[in-house]
């Protein structure tokens, strides 16, 4: 690898603005009932050291001195601080401290600033780890020792910036409810597991959800803010992947897509890297993995396996670190027992769901021929995920081609008598009288559809119920007496 001039001659990365616009808005807190917990965050954030300009790196010190005797950091104060040290030249004088104020209209967005100081600060240091590793490089050491000299260089470097807080600080602040990205199913910084039956529709579904994502509509009324680019690795090929697209309404340059054909032959960490990368460039808030084994190449074996699944999340969990909704897509276990346990209905290693943050199941409804799916978050973490929802795929377009709108229904009870309410009444009919045990023995399925069906039957007034032996409830016709 050959460096080009520029990076040789270029400056080390800063944005003195962005220090400025720091060191400005907080000196016009000093008026704002909140600001020493607002100082307290941007000061977690960015440190004196991280400043590139030695004056900016000085004030900031006297900034964090007042703060630390609760005395908010105005220019006047600040002035008598820097004159009481003997520091006023190291800071520019007294007209800097005017200049900082005069030139900065708002203290808001002060910790934005934090963030973006301490993020050049940090890739100066990643690059001063790199020039002493390579000097020693240059100079005859091992190269293993030139290796660990520079991810030790480069951990101290970033260590020096991490922004510990105390124990009071997290029992006592105040929860930070991140927005959705899509209500229910995708959130910022969060991996979602959405697992399905083969040719249940997932991709269908995630198309849905990327079009509405795109136009800042909801989708079965989960409610989608609008989305700058949605981002879909995929494991289909770019033929399959245009049948989906095209009808879906797609064709769209803010969906960005990897079809099979671009990552074959490309280790998995290296595509998750192509997504990282690309994702910053198009500040996409939404990434689709589809399907996370086929992709990750976790093949036989090794899909049961803590050890390989493990790996292949390392690098996703950064990815949704850097702030994007991480979906993967994933298959459900074929075996009947697993299909009745929550989280064990996904196929392979339970590292998997351990690891990711919410896990969401898509179920047929009524049947294998049904258009209706059911939604439901078997394992998140916090509140507000999808929990039971059931919707429709209706059909749109000219016949024969597979183009569907998403609509949701009702209760389970609702969506199981729309199903299978008529076999049911008929059963009724034929066997007036009978026991919820006799019927759901009848009619087969899944015993609580069955439950939910008679439930709704009765409210809707079409079957009616007596009072059986031993306080058990028997099912009649409404209009039978």
């Amino acid at each position: 690898m050959v460096l080009a001039a520029d990076d040789l001659s270029a400056l080390p990365p800063h944005d003195l603005e962005a220090e400025e616009a720091l060191l400005g808005g907080s000196l016009l807190l000093s008026g704002d009932p909140a600001w020493s917990p607002t100082i307290e965050r941007a000061l977690s954030i960015a440190s004196p050291d991280d400043f590139y300009s030695g004056a900016n790196q000085t004030l900031w010190r006297l900034i964090a001195s007042l703060h630390a005797r609760n005395t908010p950091p105005d220019a006047v104060l600040i002035q008598a601080e820097a004159s009481r040290r003997g520091l006023l030249r190291d800071i520019g004088g007294t007209d800097r401290i005017a200049v900082l104020s005069a030139n900065t209209s708002s203290p808001a967005h002060i910790e934005h600033f934090a963030e973006i100081v301490r993020g050049h600060a940090n890739r100066r240091r990643i690059i001063y780890a790199c020039t002493q590793a390579a000097h020693e490089a240059r100079v005859g050491a091992d190269p293993s020792d030139a290796v660990a000299r520079l991810t030790a260089l480069t951990t101290t470097s970033l260590s020096r910036s991490l922004p510990w807080v105390t124990g009071e600080e997290v029992v006592t602040a105040p929860d930070e409810v991140e927005p959705w990205t899509v209500e229910g199913f995708a959130r910022p910084g969060v991996i979602t597991l959405f697992g399905a039956d083969a040719g249940a529709g997932k991709s269908t579904f995630l198309a849905a959800v990327a079009a509405a994502a795109l136009a800042g509509h909801p989708v079965i009324d989960l409610h989608c803010p609008q989305a700058p680019a949605v981002l879909w690795v995929s494991e289909e090929s770019r033929t399959t992947l245009r049948e989906l697209l095209g009808p879906s309404g797609l064709s769209t340059p803010s969906l960005h897509v990897l079809p099979r054909e671009a990552t074959a032959g490309l280790p998995w960490p290296a595509i998750v890297a192509a997504a990282h990368d690309h994702a910053r460039r198009t500040k996409a808030s939404l990434i689709f993995l589809d399907t996370f084994a086929g992709l990750a190449g976790l093949d036989g074996e090794q899909e049961n396996q803590a050890g390989p699944v493990g790996a292949a999340l390392r690098p996703v969990r950064t990815l949704a670190a850097s702030g994007p909704a991480v979906v993967l897509t994933h298959h459900l276990s074929k075996d009947a027992e697993k299909k009745r346990r929550g989280v064990s209905r996904f196929r392979g290693s339970t590292a998997l769901v351990g690891e990711v943050d919410a896990c969401i199941t898509m179920d047929r409804e009524g049947g294998d021929e049904s258009p209706l799916r059911r939604l439901t978050a078997v394992k998140a973490r916090g509140q507000g995920w999808v929990r039971g929802v059931t919707y429709e795929f209706v059909p749109e377009g000219p016949p024969g081609m597979a183009v569907y709108r998403l609509e949701r229904r009702g209760s389970r009870g609702a969506v199981v008598v729309a199903t299978r309410g008529e076999d049911i009444l008929t059963e009724i009919v034929k066997h007036p009288g009978s026991s919820q045990r006799t019927i759901r023995a009848a009619m087969g399925g899944r015993p609580m559809d069955v439950i939910a069906a008679l439930s709704e039957l009765v409210r809707q007034g079409r079957v009616r119920t007596e009072e059986g032996p031993k306080r058990s409830v028997l099912y009649f016709p409404a209009d039978s007496q």
